[in-house]
Order: structure tokens, then C-alpha cells, then sequence
């Protein structure tokens, strides 16, 4: 009977997507690249993004934090 209950169950995996992306800077071509990663996160349900070479200061990592802020 419980090898029966084992088969019957369906069988299920987590995933998770992590990524890495080196910004090389703020902008690209005069826009600002934080709405475009945004947009990567959601489209391509990234759960970790790590970021390299962002160089922000203080102001412009609260801004950031203030306009994509998780409700």
C-alpha cells in the first residue's frame, strides 16, 4: 500500500535563477539601466541578480531603493 501512494504522487522540482550581470556603469546611450534590469527580473523570473561595477553613492542607491521598493 505505501509503495502504491509513492507512485501515485507527482513528482515536483524547485528551481531558482541566479544570475550575474556587470553594469560597466550607470547608463547605456544616455538611459538609465536600472529600469532595464527591473524588466529583466520580472520577464526572465530571475530570483538573484548579483551586480558588478554598479558605482553608486549613497543618494543614488536610496533613490533606487525608493523606486523599486517591495511592497
Amino acid at each position: 500500500m505505501a509503495t502504491r501512494r509513492r507512485l501515485n504522487r507527482k513528482r515536483t522540482k524547485a528551481n531558482i535563477k541566479i544570475a550575474s550581470l556587470n553594469m560597466r556603469g550607470r547608463f547605456h546611450h544616455g538611459s538609465d539601466k536600472w529600469l532595464h534590469i527591473n524588466q529583466l527580473l520580472r520577464d526572465d523570473r530571475i530570483a538573484i541578480l548579483a551586480l558588478q561595477e554598479t558605482h553608486l553613492n549613497r543618494e543614488q542607491t536610496d533613490r533606487i531603493n525608493s523606486m523599486f521598493q517591495v511592497l
